[in-house]
């Protein structure tokens, strides 16, 4: 799943890949150590900015130290949740939206770049509207 936030872009995935050196995140808290909370650690919620994760982990209120850089990968910052906090992530990214219109939230959070990057794709998301006959025809494509 993607998600653009002003807050940052995400990409959570389900992942089978749990170590010790990772288990930073537990179902009841930081100090459990039980079976079912290294088990129910199972999403990777990704980031290309690692700024973008530390504004994530200031949201759930959690050190920054979690994040884990994996420089080979496709997305080089990542954190591991469980599904526990992963609905709790949820939760407060839907409460955090205080604004009547995204582009602006995030021209004023983080500034003309990634509001513009933002823009770009919500441009190309447009070809999604079925009430465009030829999406090749989008005015706002030619922005691009």
């Amino acid at each position: 799943m993607w998600i653009l936030h002003p807050l940052g872009a995400f990409s959570i995935v389900k992942s089978n890949y749990v170590s010790k050196d990772t288990l930073s995140v537990y179902a009841h808290d930081a100090e459990c150590f039980c079976a079912t909370c290294r088990a129910a650690e199972k999403y990777a919620v990704r980031a290309r900015c690692e700024q973008d994760l530390k504004n994530l982990c200031e949201l759930l209120e959690l050190s920054a130290d979690i994040i884990m850089e994996t420089p080979n990968a496709d997305y080089q910052f990542r954190i591991m949740v469980s599904s526990t906090l992963l609905v709790r992530l949820m939760g407060l990214l839907a409460l955090d939206i205080d604004y009547t219109n995204f582009k602006n939230a995030v021209y004023e959070r983080q500034g003309k770049s990634r509001h513009d990057l933002y823009l770009e794709i919500w441009t190309v998301l447009t070809d999604l509207d079925e009430r465009n006959a030829v999406h090749a025809s989008n005015p706002l494509r030619r922005l691009l």
